[in-house]
């Protein structure tokens, strides 16, 4: 009887421990979309952004802004110039 009421609490812990990983994921994928929204909220003000402000308002990395930057545009953000002269608008 001792086996089986084991192999039934790590059961237990197995299950609370993938319920929190979803906790985790879910946290993250609400996270990135405050993001989006802070992100496209400032840039609605007539507010132009660049990567390195979008960095020290999010903490993330560079290559996480530009990907984040790909996803915007379908809501209307727009990529104006090249390299460390990049900037970030809003034009729907």
């Amino acid at each position: 009887m001792k086996g089986k009421i084991e192999i039934w609490a790590a059961a237990v812990i197995h299950a609370l421990g993938s319920i929190n990983e979803l906790q985790y994921e879910r946290q993250q994928i609400l996270d990135k979309e405050e993001v989006k929204i802070r992100i496209l909220s400032i840039l609605k003000t007539d507010r132009s952004l660049t990567n390195k402000e979008i960095r020290q308002l999010t903490e993330m990395n560079q290559k996480q802004v530009q990907r984040l930057i790909k996803e915007l545009e379908l809501d209307g953000v727009k990529i104006v110039g090249k390299g460390a002269r990049t900037k970030y608008i809003y034009s729907p």
